[in-house]
């Protein structure tokens, strides 16, 4: 009689870094999505689309202008942390505890904001 206990071995090591690592890709999109709920969206909108009324006052720009759309993720990295080439004194989150890699996780939820 043939013994399974390799297979076995090896769908179970499987299984186990299947669980562990999958979750986490899909954390990080819900790690973005609740800091930009909490940092971005009182002034830029639930859905990127400046249609606040704090936006509207300001003028602030849609995610899903060219000039957004267009910009590379680093630059837009650094206008969430430093106020980017503007120097938005509202946008300096590096001061108010944001880390380089959530503004670059924000970054890409902006893009992706914009794209729907």
């Amino acid at each position: 009689m043939k013994s399974y206990k390799p297979v076995w071995v090896a769908v179970f090591v499987l299984a186990v870094a299947m669980f562990l690592v999958l979750p986490s890709i899909s954390w990080a999109a819900d790690d973005a999505a609740v800091l930009y709920k909490t940092k971005c969206a009182a002034c830029h909108g639930a859905e990127g689309m400046a249609n606040t009324p704090m936006a509207k006052k300001q003028n602030i720009t849609s995610f899903a202008a060219d000039k957004v759309q267009k910009a590379k993720i680093a630059d837009i990295e650094d206008c969430i942390l430093n106020g980017g080439k503007e120097k938005k004194a509202s946008h300096v989150f590096a001061a108010k505890g944001v880390s380089k890699e959530d503004a670059g996780k924000l970054a890409t939820y902006v893009k992706s904001l914009g794209k729907k």
